[in-house]
């Protein structure tokens, strides 16, 4: 992309790949000396006065995309933008105003009102809410008609100008959407990670991925303190482009598994179940049947949390809702829809701390990965997914080489503990940096207060009240912005050196909300608005259930020596097959032949049989009879070789999953029979079955 003025002669800027997104970022300034350069663009749900062209007609990129199930934006990449230049004698000015101010979501989430000036940018004015982002007037242009009004002049305004620069930190919501690679690029399983004796999730690669990835929209990230929201804008058309053979790595859990794996962390300690149902309660309303996590719920869901926390410090009574909330956090009850929840939880949460220990051990740039979660319960980007998974991929054609490296390494020389020094590293940095902190913080937090009690008596007792009261018998405290908005309304008139000693008090207690900057939240590279952010991730969740998976990842063999009925367990090993089966048996049920060739037609597996003819077993008998015609009429997809003396049992699935043991793949082998089981993900383990089976095979006698 090139950016250049469209009507006077300046040298141009020229920017490719992801980095093109964020040096042409609209709002952003391009120059802040001498004169102010920045690009601006239409942005939807505001009119603009007077109307401009921000880019050429002229575009390299120009699709639709789908956004919803019914709504779709279109995406350009364009030959020019047109960037704006406000000097000290211009009379320059755009004003943005929010549409349909008469609608109920015309305060949805600020910004509603912005002004583009040499004045509003040299020496602007705005609200502390962000609904007047930038203006040059001292008093708001929106007084008469918002709702959140306090006085008049409005507390909430600023009373002195400040420079745009040092207002904002302005920064792209980039959108990525990952394509699957098709046919025979499709991606290749390179290792399992199992859950008690069932696969619970698999680690596959492509070098055929593909990726549409644009500027959504822009959000201001204040530099002052005292500024309670991330204001965000989102552009009528995006900004972006398409990219091809891109390499990447899917970590996709199977959904029953998954719910058990989540069921049980949540069971494991209460502490964990209690953040995510207080993020579940704010985040998601009651009403909503379907569950369904959409975008844009999180400033209503601040919304809830700043009730709860202005009824403890006005000390007026709960309302309904505010009760229902609370003791929903304090009983802790776990509910399947809460399993959903936490399941979205945990992949975003995951899907930021791979990203990050990526980019750590490999040490490339964060824009180099992208990342993108698969989930049935999303509603954010595109038609909704059945699959559960999480995508870490590279933003250049042809990769990096760092993907590829870190497979290469697991697969070609059995470095698992490539995978285990990721995950350690997350967990260990987690602890450090922020739980350790947490914990300790609110233990001290009244006696670090005390030698404050005798001179701001007040402000301490409101601090405690907050975070020891909001939710009563639990470690669960508030946001910080909630905490800082409730004393606000308490004590209005705060001087700046109040303001000073309310942060500097403030910062003796815990900040990290389950999750932060310093954690597993990231402000920049997030596909989820930062006023969503907080309420979609989780560490505590993240951490435990790392350390339950560390531990599957060192152990990856599960053995049984006297179990009984293992049928469930070979239907979910059949159920995570994506290429192949090898399968050996002396003697194989009609049944099992008969999945099998239900998982071919369905998925276009390939599956190989080894097994013997036995004309003194009638079941053998009228198996050996199917898997004859099957061989014949099905083949090169589903083959079956005999060899006599046969003995051996086990099923490889896609490579990487081995079962095997004791018992037959017939009905009471896998029902019935007490039988030695084991369950194999270890590397060695399966590539020793594979090369023993592959010499087995080129002995064997074809039934056709």
């Amino acid at each position: 992309m090139r950016a250049s003025n469209s009507f006077k002669d300046q040298k141009s800027i020229t920017r490719q790949g992801i980095q093109a997104l964020y040096t042409f970022t609209p709002f952003k300034l391009l120059r802040a000396e001498e004169y102010y350069t920045l690009l601006l663009a239409p942005a939807a749900y505001f009119e603009v006065t007077p109307h401009f062209t921000w880019r050429s007609k002229s575009c390299r990129v120009s699709l639709k995309v789908l956004v919803a199930r019914r709504a779709s934006k279109r995406v350009v990449q364009p030959h020019q933008l047109y960037p704006f230049i406000f000097k000290r004698d211009s009379r320059d000015m755009y004003v943005y105003k929010r549409k349909n101010i008469e609608k109920e979501t015309f305060w949805r989430y600020p910004p509603t009102y912005m002004e583009f000036s040499w004045s509003a940018l040299n020496s602007g004015y705005y609200c502390r809410f962000g609904w007047t982002l930038l203006c040059s007037q001292s008093r708001c242009p929106q007084e008469k008609y918002c709702p959140y009004l306090k006085g008049s002049p409005c507390r909430y305004y600023s009373t002195k100008p400040i420079p745009y620069p040092s207002l904002f930190n302005v920064y792209p919501r980039i959108q990525m959407k990952f394509e699957d690679p098709i046919g025979e690029f499709a991606f290749l399983p390179i290792v399992a990670i199992r859950y008690k004796d069932d696969p619970l999730a698999i680690l596959r690669f492509t070098d055929h991925g593909s990726f549409i990835t644009f500027i959504d929209g822009v959000v201001f990230s204040p530099k002052l303190a005292w500024m309670f929201t991330q204001p965000t804008i989102f552009l009528q058309e995006g900004l972006g482009f398409e990219m091809s053979n891109v390499h990447a790595i899917a970590l996709e859990f199977l959904p029953e598994i998954l719910d058990d794996f989540i069921r049980n962390v949540l069971l494991s300690d209460i502490n964990i179940s209690r953040w995510v149902i207080l993020k579940y309660r704010l985040y998601i309303e009651e009403s909503e049947r379907n569950n369904y996590i959409r975008e844009k719920k999180g400033f209503k869901a601040f919304e809830r949390l700043d009730r709860i926390v202005k009824q403890i410090v006005q000390g007026i009574k709960q309302d309904e809702t505010t009760i229902k909330i609370v003791k929903d956090v304090q009983n802790g009850n776990i509910t399947p829809e809460l399993i959903d929840f936490a399941s979205v939880l945990f992949l975003h949460s995951l899907a930021h701390t791979l990203k990050n220990a990526l980019v750590a051990k490999y040490g490339c740039k964060t824009d180099d990965i992208g990342y993108y979660v698969d989930h049935p319960k999303l509603r954010i980007l595109g038609v909704p997914s059945e699959k559960i998974r999480v995508i870490l991929f590279e933003t250049a054609m042809g990769g990096f080489g760092y993907i590829k490296n870190f497979i290469d390494e697991i697969q070609n020389f059995s470095r698992i503990d490539i995978l285990e020094e990721l995950i350690y590293a997350a967990i260990k940095s987690f602890r450090k940096s922020c739980e350790e902190k947490v914990v300790q913080n609110l233990r001290n937090l009244n006696n670090e207060l005390k030698p404050f009690q005798e001179h701001y008596k007040e402000l301490v007792n409101l601090i405690l009240k907050i975070y020891y009261n909001s939710f009563p018998n639990t470690v669960i405290y508030p946001h910080i912005n909630s905490i800082r908005k409730a004393i606000v309304e308490v004590i209005p008139e705060f001087s700046e050196e109040e303001r000073s000693l309310l942060d500097d008090l403030l910062a003796k207690g815990p900040h990290c909300w389950d999750g932060c900057q310093l954690c597993i939240m990231m402000e920049r590279g997030c596909n989820f608005l930062p006023f969503d952010q907080p309420f979609l991730v989780s560490e505590r969740l993240l951490r435990a259930a790392l350390e339950n998976i560390l531990i599957m990842i060192k152990h990856p063999i599960s053995f049984s020596p006297l179990k009984t009925g293992i049928r469930k367990n070979f239907e979910m090993l059949l159920s995570a097959a994506r290429t192949k089966i090898d399968l050996v048996s002396p003697w194989i049920s009609l049944e099992i032949i008969e999945d099998l060739l239900r998982l071919h037609r369905e998925k276009h597996l390939k599956i190989r049989i080894l097994t013997k003819i036995d004309p003194n077993n009638e079941m053998q008998i009228r198996s050996i009879e199917r898997l004859t015609y099957l061989s014949k009429n099905y083949s090169p997809g589903f083959q079956t070789r005999v060899i006599e003396e046969l003995h051996a049992k086990g099923m490889l699935v896609d490579d990487i999953m081995l079962l095997c043991g004791s018992f037959n793949f017939t009905i009471s082998g896998l029902s019935t029979n007490v039988e030695n089981v084991s369950l194999d993900f270890s590397l060695k383990g399966t590539k020793d079955f594979k090369i023993e089976f592959d010499e087995l095979w080129r002995k064997a006698k074809p039934l056709v």
